[in-house]
């Protein structure tokens, strides 16, 4: 972003009248109505999928802690107003980011996945389709089902199979494996 001086400063004008100085920052306005909120505090990880969806015409917001992903989302909130918006969000389970004060050193926090769900659900009142995209979906399962109800809008998945009907929005075959399996993300 751009700013003219660090938040809180004041500075005057000639006169020697006090004014506040205005901070701003670039956000960067989706393409279209189809819009992925991807949460992950190592995006480089995800870097080929999120240029395969945004060349299919979707737009990826990226988000490195479950702070800016909760920020952003209240920005773009406008999108759930409109008709044909199509809203998905992709989280990792565990990221690197302050617990509990921003003011603190990152560490990893196991349960972020699960905080940012829960904020979204119960903060920003959404229900859009939550993908959690991690290494050990056991783990993830099991973490969930101890902290938020998983549904047919909250799934797990390890496969980049599964991860590429979700990011997708229905136009994507399933292969065999996600028929057996019942895979309901495309």
């Amino acid at each position: 972003g751009v700013s003219a001086a660090a938040d809180g400063d004041d500075a005057g004008s000639e006169d020697g009248a006090a004014y506040d100085v205005v901070v701003l920052r670039e956000v960067m306005a989706p393409k279209g109505t189809k819009v992925v909120f991807w949460v992950d505090d190592q995006p480089g990880n995800n870097a080929e999928y999120i240029q395969a969806v945004e060349r299919s015409g979707t737009s990826v917001v990226c988000c490195t802690s479950t702070e800016d992903a909760v920020e952003a989302l209240k920005m773009y909130r406008w999108l759930l107003f409109l008709k044909d918006s199509d809203i998905r969000i992709v989280t990792d389970m565990v990221r690197n980011e302050p617990l509990f004060d921003p003011a603190t050193a990152p560490a990893p926090n196991h349960l972020a996945g699960v905080h940012f769900i829960q904020h979204v659900r119960s903060n920003l009142c959404l229900t859009h389709h939550v993908l959690i995209f991690c290494t050990n979906y056991q783990r993830c399962k099991e973490t969930c089902d101890a902290h938020v109800a998983v549904d047919d809008r909250v799934n797990i998945t390890t496969t980049t199979q599964d991860l590429i009907c979700f990011l997708s929005f229905g136009n994507h075959w399933k292969d065999e494996e996600q028929e057996r399996r019942g895979c309901h993300l495309c």
